[in-house]
């Protein structure tokens, strides 16, 4: 059963006319902020600007966020961040939501598609959330709907729930903040090489599809080794490996670092954050290197660009051509094309040459392509 919208009655006031979308919290009445981010890594990084947002508009109140134990290192460093819950998956969530269900929040916030179907569990007086209920049929759960506009990119639909308890933009930018040890660390496995360094990353998790080649990969390698000297670095997780190794065997004797599976997520993102560009496809690794202040080259072929390529000016997105006409991967996929996408054997990706990828790298190391 649904948890019970509680309003302080001290505050009714100050939430009157908020199901109409009128009168907006006093910042100085909230002090507790439930953040539910139930979602992958990318989409989570999606998130920072709004829980910027939210900090800007909020600074006094105490802001915790409910995300999967596998992306709590991307929040653990955030200043913008009080508490985070790691809840370990699917099966552990009710015990999670059980735990919290005694503490009650000034409001409710899902930034993500499934946190939104989970924030009710939770008492709130207020709650905000992404466009999956009916706001006419379902306005106690949700008060503040938000424009169902997905051709937008993810970040701007993130700062679209936020705004709608006043909470304006502070920039586009993503944030990912690394500890001293994982810095020390990544200075240790980087110190050796040779500059420029530029880090590769082959995988795109539960989408094939999304994946460049791995014999393009090689040749990209070799490529920026001959032309740049440049030193290349995979990075990935253990999924990735296979993906990893393929590419340094054909690669050849280029100087090659090959961290696939090696090292924590947080650890990878130091690395990613001392390296002088980063090449990968639409994965977490890429908007791990966008938020931590790195150039990118972004590869996109099933899914859309609009929805998920850096925002950046400075970042360069090659896109392959889709003979569908339609992306297969696009934001706000509901459950059941979520599962279509995973199953999408889409040849966009093969569209995109090396030449077209190398002379994107060119422009952002600053020398020609040749």
């Amino acid at each position: 059963m649904l948890g019970r919208s509680v309003v302080n009655p001290r505050k009714a006031d100050l939430w009157n006319g908020a199901h109409g979308g009128g009168v907006r919290p006093d910042p100085r009445q909230v002090r507790t902020i439930l953040v539910v981010l139930l979602c992958p890594l990318g989409d989570t990084l999606f998130a920072t600007p709004a829980l910027r947002a939210l900090r800007r508009r909020f600074p006094e109140a105490e802001i915790t966020v409910l995300c999967w134990a596998s992306n709590e290192p991307l929040l653990r460093y955030n200043p913008h961040v009080d508490h985070v819950v790691a809840c370990p998956g699917g099966l552990d969530l009710a015990v999670s939501t059980l735990r919290m269900f005694d503490r009650r929040f000034d409001l409710g916030v899902g930034l993500s598609r499934f946190g939104t179907w989970v924030t009710p569990f939770f008492r709130a007086a207020e709650r905000v959330g992404f466009h999956v209920f009916d706001a006419r049929r379902l306005g106690r759960l949700y008060g503040r709907p938000v424009p169902d506009v997905r051709n937008r990119h993810a970040i701007e639909y993130c700062l679209g729930v936020v705004a709608g308890v006043g909470a304006a933009p502070d920039g586009l930018h993503m944030e990912l903040y690394t500890g001293p040890a994982e810095k020390a660390r990544a200075r240790e496995l980087l110190a050796s090489l040779r500059q420029p360094v530029v880090a590769l990353h082959a995988g795109a998790d539960h989408f094939p599809a999304k994946r460049w080649p791995p014999e393009r990969f090689a040749e990209l390698a070799t490529r920026l080794a001959s032309r740049f000297q440049a030193s290349i670095v995979l990075v990935g997780g253990p999924d990735d490996v296979p993906l990893s190794a393929e590419i340094a065997r054909r690669a050849g004797a280029i100087p090659l670092l090959d961290l696939t599976g090696r090292l924590a997520l947080l650890e990878t993102a130091a690395v990613l954050e001392r390296v002088d560009l980063m090449i990968g496809n639409d994965s977490g690794p890429l908007h791990m290197a966008e938020a931590v202040g790195t150039p990118v080259v972004g590869l996109f072929g099933p899914s859309d660009p609009r929805n998920f390529a850096p925002l950046d000016p400075r970042h360069r997105v090659v896109v392959g051509t889709c003979s569908r006409g339609r992306r297969c991967i696009r934001w706000m996929n509901g459950p059941i094309r979520y599962l279509q996408a995973a199953e999408c054997r889409c040849e966009a990706m093969r569209t995109i040459h090396v030449e077209a990828v190398l002379a994107a790298a060119a422009e952002l190391l600053g020398a020609p392509a040749r």
